[in-house]
């Protein structure tokens, strides 16, 4: 009860000692003394109080009050959980009395399933928050997968998008971890189907792939049932993978002896038999695909008046040198994935952001293939990369004229800019790919992929990508963006990758 003075104001002051009453509570996990329930977790007991978890959880509270349930009659209480969920109980009981709780890679993906079991609300949240903040790991500590894999089954929408976002920026190094062999088969073929996957290039992609069947199939009895259901996952996968954007030298070791021996039996001819109908016009589908494209851009500066809904009908009315229409279906399905090897891309490194000035500018040149990899330099773009880390200026200059002249004051746009210039007044329409790397616990991945549907011209020879992070948070000592040991180097990566008939 408050005491007014005789104006009738309170004169006191709110008093917060509720981190003493916390430390009380705290004191009562696991005590036996005060305890009245045994919880038997596999082959440990732990003791707790029934007014403690009745408050944490809706599911404890009615099973241990309601007259339905035999365990609101009973002192001890049985609970079945995964082992993997065993070897976190402990931490995840004590959170009920203390609102603390230690999380890492591996503890967290068990505590949500147990916060979630249990309808523990505020440490889902607390473990949904981790994992969407610590996704980055040493491959062996990676569980990512497994975070996807439960995001889905569980409908966590946030963990699920953040998930994602992460395995397709990183694919090339999800893929090479060992969770990666947990993925399921529904899953796989979702990022295989995807064109803004991120891999070094298709071979890599390819191999790894077929390691995961291998142990895919491993899991799975013999049984005809079984039998059925891999040979399904072969038809689905397989035409999945972009064998025209492999290497030549690539595609001639597709069927070593070494590289089918992880395929056994039944499996590996299927699949074989699979590779090979994909492969049947891979030797003639660069260059037809090449030939075809050239004539097409070729058509497209000549008549560089026309819309480009006239240039698409003119070229589907000159029927370039094609068998048949299955072979342009065929090749419009090959849009090359975010490849970043040397083939499709180049890097921008900068080792000490300390050293760079307001204005500075870095520069690249480098070419890309027309359609597939493999070609001669006619089969080749070439672009110029101009990389703007610190803001763009314009410097002050004098324009002058027939009867006066002009002072122009500097310009200085606080931006990061990218600008890609192609060295050609041929029409070309590209998709351009700006990684932007990140650290993360010593570990660098892929922070931020930003990519554009570009078109370029005679009158369009350049496109700038500005913002292409924020310049404040860039120039912080804590920024996401830095990498090396000393958070001050910065490195991006451009892809650039043709989109004749997308």
């Amino acid at each position: 009860m408050r005491r007014h003075g005789s104006t009738g104001k309170d004169y006191g002051h709110q008093v917060d000692n509720s981190n003493s009453t916390i430390k009380k509570l705290s004191i009562l996990y696991s005590d036996p003394e005060l305890s009245d329930l045994r919880l038997c977790i596999g082959e440990r007991t732990f003791h707790a109080h029934k007014l403690i978890l009745s408050i944490s959880s809706d599911v404890f509270k009615t099973m241990l009050t309601s007259p339905t349930w035999p365990e609101a009659y009973t002192s001890e209480i049985s609970l079945e959980e995964e082992p993997e969920c065993q070897d976190v109980f402990e931490d995840f009981l004590q959170y009920l009395y203390t609102g603390k709780i230690h999380l890492n890679q591996t503890s967290v993906l068990p505590t949500l399933i147990l916060a979630d079991k249990y309808n523990i609300n505020d440490l889902s949240d607390v473990c949904i928050n981790y994992m969407s903040c610590h996704y980055v790991a040493p491959p062996s500590q990676s569980r990512v997968i497994s975070w996807l894999k439960y995001a889905v089954m569980c409908d966590h929408k946030h963990l699920q998008q953040v998930c994602e976002d992460y395995i397709k920026c990183n694919f090339q190094y999800v893929m090479n971890t060992p969770d990666f062999m947990g993925i399921s088969s529904d899953m796989l073929i979702k990022f295989l189907k995807s064109s803004s996957i991120i891999v070094d290039d298709e071979y890599k992609l390819y191999e790894r792939v077929k390691q995961w069947f291998a142990s895919y199939k491993e899991i799975k009895s013999n049984s005809k049932k079984h039998d059925y259901q891999l040979e399904d996952i072969v038809q689905n996968v397989v035409p999945l993978i972009k064998f025209p954007m492999m290497m030549q030298e690539k595609c001639q070791d597709l069927f070593d002896r070494g590289n089918a021996s992880c395929i056994m039996d039944m499996q590996r001819d299927q699949w074989k038999l699979k590779v090979e109908e994909q492969m049947q016009n891979h030797s003639k589908s660069s260059f037809d695909q090449t030939k075809m494209i050239n004539q097409c851009y070729k058509s497209k500066s000549d008549h560089s008046t026309s819309s480009q809904t006239d240039f698409f009908s003119k070229y589907t009315e000159q029927k370039p040198n094609l068998s048949s229409p299955t072979k342009l279906s065929h090749q419009i399905t090959y849009k090359p994935r975010i490849y970043t090897g040397d083939t499709w891309s180049t890097e921008i490194c900068v080792p000490d952001m300390n050293s760079v000035t307001r204005g500075d500018v870095l520069r690249a040149f480098f070419s890309t293939p027309i359609s597939g990899p493999g070609g001669d330099d006619i089969s080749m773009w070439d672009w110029h990369v101009d990389f703007y880390p610190q803001g763009v200026i314009f410097k002050p200059c004098l324009m002058i004229g027939l009867f006066w002249n002009c002072e122009i004051d500097e310009v200085v746009y606080e931006t990061v800019r990218l600008t890609v210039t192609s060295n050609s007044s041929e029409y070309r329409r590209v998709q351009i790919s700006a990684l932007i790397y990140g650290q993360q616990d010593g570990h660098e991945y892929v922070a931020k992929c930003v990519t554009r549907t570009c078109y370029f011209d005679s009158e369009h020879p350049s496109h700038n990508f500005n913002d292409l992070m924020s310049l404040s948070d860039l120039l912080q000592k804590t920024s996401p963006y830095l990498l090396g040991r000393d958070n001050n180097a910065l490195k991006i990566k451009i892809v650039i990758r043709p989109l004749m008939f997308l």
